[in-house]
């Protein structure tokens, strides 16, 4: 990784340190310990035989929902949104982050789940089939580490099979990113054809 990759990785970890307001903890020792987690790759647990992920939690309402972290590249404060005309319903508008102009979508619509009465304040930046967007979250947590052979068959978490990895034994939704972005870019390609 480059020098100026090493800076920007910096800089997106204090801004992420600062919006979850860790007040009272060491900023170095806080962003030392995301780095290495966010650095790890999926991992292969021999001893065991099962392959593990990392995921970045967050929650929505009441239900709680993860990303692999390969997915993620920023946790941000919604600020300004610009309402997109003829956009579907599940895309509240498009914001600046750092320069680049993103959609932000609603995942609670995007699923047909019910509304929040509280709407929420952040937003995880995932990308996946060539696609980056905001995807919002109420609060956002950790990065944990599962194992994919102790996750419950996606249909047991009652949403859209094709947009969930797995359910854990503690009810933790893993999403699949690339699934969700492969999805809004086939849309987007059949409405420029």
């Amino acid at each position: 990784m480059s020098t100026s990759s090493w800076d920007e990785l910096w800089a997106v970890l204090r801004e992420t340190a600062d919006i979850l307001g860790q007040e009272g903890a060491n900023a170095d020792d806080t962003l030392d310990e995301r780095t290495r987690q966010l650095a790890q790759r999926p991992a292969y647990d021999a001893a065991a035989g099962h392959e593990t992920r990392n995921v970045l939690t967050f929650r929505l309402g009441d239900e709680r929902y993860a990303w692999p972290v390969e997915n993620v590249r920023a946790i941000a404060r919604i600020s300004h949104l610009t309402h997109v005309p003829s956009a579907p319903p599940y895309y509240w508008g498009v914001t600046s982050l750092r320069g680049q102009v993103l959609s932000v979508m609603d995942l609670r619509t995007y699923m047909d789940l019910p509304p929040l009465e509280i709407r929420p304040e952040f937003m995880m930046v995932i990308d996946g089939a060539g696609l980056e967007i905001g995807v919002t979250a109420n609060n956002v947590y950790d990065v944990l580490t599962v194992s994919a052979d102790k996750l419950s068959a996606a249909s047991s978490a009652g949403l859209d099979a094709e947009l969930v990895i797995g359910l854990t034994t503690d009810g933790l939704t893993v999403l699949n990113a690339e699934a969700l972005l492969r999805r809004e870019r086939a849309r987007v390609e059949a409405e420029d054809r």
